[in-house]
């Protein structure tokens, strides 16, 4: 399902109220990979923004998701403690 019709994805910022101190962050970045530089891009765009719920209108076009030919995602990257 996911190699022939895999889900639209899109950039997007959602605040995470539930931490029991203080509110989380998820983020989901059109990257090749996690690095430093792509963690404090998404930060500075964050804040740009005005700190809110943010959803990139546009998905990630599918001939840049990573796909595995068992047709799930070969990485899936979390930060640790999220």
């Amino acid at each position: 399902m996911l190699r022939n019709d895999p889900p639209e994805i899109r950039e997007s910022y959602h605040l995470d109220p539930s931490y029991r101190h203080g509110i989380g962050l998820d983020v989901v970045v059109d990257a090749p990979g996690i690095t430093w530089e792509v963690i404090e891009d998404a930060i500075r765009h964050f804040r740009q923004i005005g700190e809110w719920n943010w959803e990139n209108p546009q998905p990630v076009p599918r001939e840049r998701m990573n796909l595995s030919p068992e047709g799930g995602p070969t990485t899936i990257n979390t930060i640790p403690g999220s």
